[in-house]
């Protein structure tokens, strides 16, 4: 009998590892940033993440042909119709006063913007370093020890989906 539970408890952490493995760039964004995107097409990107401890950024940009995605994202609670909020404005572009300024931080190698200003579309963002450390809730996100988060960019004039995933 504990040959069989074995066995089966075996098999079945087998297939969920090839399952998970199986996991397409597409399916990977749909999951972090709660919509199918399956019918876009990736049109460039990149992961560099593999640093120490899995740090790095992952960056994609995702063509639609309609804007179907619109509608979809409009119906998402998890979405937020534009113009960004601060945080987000602060990763993004970056913001400046007569104090200084912070950010972007979501830049190439240069520190150049990777999305374009978008004046109609969607966002989402989801910080995940207060799954580990809910007690900083309070704390900005940009005044942390680390910034692991994912942000999504959905730009209804060009029918284009910007996908960021950040840890360090």
């Amino acid at each position: 009998m504990k040959r069989i539970i074995l066995t089966v408890i075996a098999l079945s952490a087998v297939l969920f590892i090839s399952a998970c493995a199986h996991l397409t760039t597409e399916g990977a964004i749909s999951e972090e940033i709660g919509v199918d995107i399956s019918d876009g097409n990736i049109i460039s990107g990149f992961d560099n993440h593999g640093g120490f401890h899995g740090d790095g950024c992952s960056f994609y940009i995702v063509e639609f042909e309609d804007g179907k995605m619109a509608e979809r994202l409009s119906k998402n609670e998890q979405w937020k119709e534009l113009p960004l909020d601060e945080t987000v404005q602060t990763l993004v572009y970056g913001i400046s006063d007569e104090t200084g300024s912070k950010g972007p931080y979501v830049t190439d190698d240069n520190n150049n913007c990777l999305i374009p200003e978008i004046q109609n579309g969607y966002y989402t963002l989801t910080d995940r370093y207060l799954q580990y450390y809910p007690e900083e809730k309070d704390k900005s996100i940009l005044d942390r020890a680390a910034l692991n988060y994912t942000l999504g960019i959905y730009d209804s004039d060009t029918n284009i989906l910007y996908f960021f995933r950040e840890d360090t």
